[in-house]
């Protein structure tokens, strides 16, 4: 007596359709994500590597004793703007604190608060993100009023 498992069928033959199954399914999204992931990877570490040497906020001038990626804070976020996600000009070096602030203010779109919480920072933004716009090929919120702060 064999043991009947999904599918109707005993232990050995169903491995050896899950194994063919798997062979006919696409393998280049994952191969897709494992390299931006890499990439992500190796742009954090050169730019921990190129700011470790003075490694302060922009914004309250604070000395960051460990600067790790926490610290490396997107303009354009990675997620959406995946063109960019690896740009240095694409991000500003916070304490973790002032990171997630700057990413609430900026993920709903508050572009007067953002000036008057981070001036300094907002700033060195417009500098940068005059930059980086060129280069993405994503749309978005984010974006559409970023070209507005700087057209204004």
């Amino acid at each position: 007596m064999v043991k009947i498992r999904s599918k109707g069928l005993c232990p050995k033959c169903r491995y050896k359709q899950r194994d063919r199954e798997c062979k006919l399914k696409p393998q280049s999204k994952n191969l897709q994500k494992v390299e931006e992931k890499s990439s992500l990877n190796v742009f954090y570490n050169s730019m921990i590597a190129i700011h470790s040497s003075n490694p302060f906020s922009i914004e309250s001038g604070k000395y960051i004793y460990e600067l790790d990626r926490s610290n490396i804070c997107h303009i354009l976020p990675k997620r959406t703007y995946k063109s960019v996600s690896c740009n240095a000009d694409n991000i500003i070096i916070l304490t973790i604190e002032e990171h997630a602030r700057f990413d609430q203010l900026l993920g709903c779109l508050e572009i007067d608060r953002l000036m008057s919480e981070f001036p300094k920072t907002m700033r060195i933004v417009i500098d940068k993100i005059k930059k980086v716009l060129p280069l993405c090929r994503e749309n978005g919120k984010i974006r559409t009023a970023l070209e507005t702060l700087i057209n204004s």
